[in-house]
């Protein structure tokens, strides 16, 4: 309950991009999935990645979190097709930023896979799952 009053004041005393602004938005992101509140987190999620994309830049890791989150929250929405378009960017920020094998990218990888078995794509998930599968087993 907190977090709406702190989030419209630090909007309008510091601004809808500022470092804190975004910070509180994320709590009450974290607050609202756990209520399962989906509907109301999704456009806080988009505001923050817009926000991020312009002051950090695309391939900035917190932006990269951001774009992977969304397409998480989105595919619990079941609104696949977004969420597949954002995995891919995530799966393709992770990559070029940390590599193939990075913890973080396979993540990414996994959670495409997941879109794509929702949407019937399995041919396309299944060599994405056997991946992170097999970096999961190389790391034990």
């Amino acid at each position: 309950p907190l977090c709406r009053p702190a989030l419209a004041a630090q909007e309008e005393t510091l601004g809808p991009d500022h470092e804190e602004t975004l910070y509180t938005a994320g709590q009450l992101v974290v607050l609202l999935r756990k209520a399962r509140k989906l509907d109301e987190a999704e456009p806080l999620c988009w505001r923050m990645l817009n926000a991020n994309e312009r002051t950090l830049g695309p391939n900035h890791p917190q932006t990269i979190v951001l774009i992977n989150n969304l397409a998480v929250l989105l595919r619990d929405l079941n609104k696949l097709e977004q969420a597949e378009d954002l995995s891919r960017r995530a799966v393709e920020a992770y990559e070029t930023t940390l590599g193939a094998t990075h913890p973080d990218t396979i993540r990414a990888v996994s959670n495409l896979a997941m879109v794509l078995t929702q949407r019937g794509k399995l041919a396309e998930a299944e060599p994405l799952l056997r991946r992170a599968m097999d970096s999961c087993t190389q790391k034990v």
